[in-house]
C-alpha cells in the first residue's frame, strides 16, 4: 500500500487551542488516517498528514480555513514510507559497517 505525505505549512498557529482547531477540522477530511503538527519557536508551525490517498488541495486549504488560519505552504510526498526508507538506508548502512568493524578489533 503506498502512502502519501501531506504538509501544511501554517503561519499564526502558536497555541494547544490553535492545533486543537486546526486539528479538528483537517479530521473531517476523508483519508487523513494520522496527523501530527509540530508549532515553531518563532511562531507558526507544520501539519504533517499521512494518508493511503493523496487529498485534495483544496480541502486541505478550506479546513484550515475553517480553523481560522491561512495554508501558506502545502507539500506532498507520494511512496513517503519508500522515500523516507531510501533517504535513511546510507546513514542505517553506516552504523551497521561501524559496527562490524568494531568487531573486527575483538579477538576470538
Amino acid at each position: 500500500m503506498s502512502t502519501t505525505l501531506t504538509t501544511i505549512h501554517i503561519a499564526g498557529i502558536n497555541t494547544s487551542a490553535d492545533v486543537a482547531a486546526v486539528t479538528r477540522e483537517l479530521r473531517t477530511i476523508q483519508h487523513a488516517n494520522r496527523l501530527t503538527v509540530r508549532l515553531f519557536d518563532e511562531g507558526g508551525g507544520v501539519v504533517s498528514i499521512l494518508s493511503n490517498k493523496d487529498l485534495a488541495q483544496a480541502d486541505l486549504e478550506a479546513a484550515v480555513t475553517r480553523a481560522g488560519f491561512t495554508a501558506d505552504k502545502i507539500v506532498t510526498v507520494d511512496n513517503a514510507l519508500a522515500a523516507q526508507m531510501s533517504e535513511q538506508a546510507p546513514a542505517r548502512q553506516a552504523s551497521r559497517n561501524l559496527a562490524l568493524s568494531e568487531m573486527s578489533d575483538i579477538e576470538l
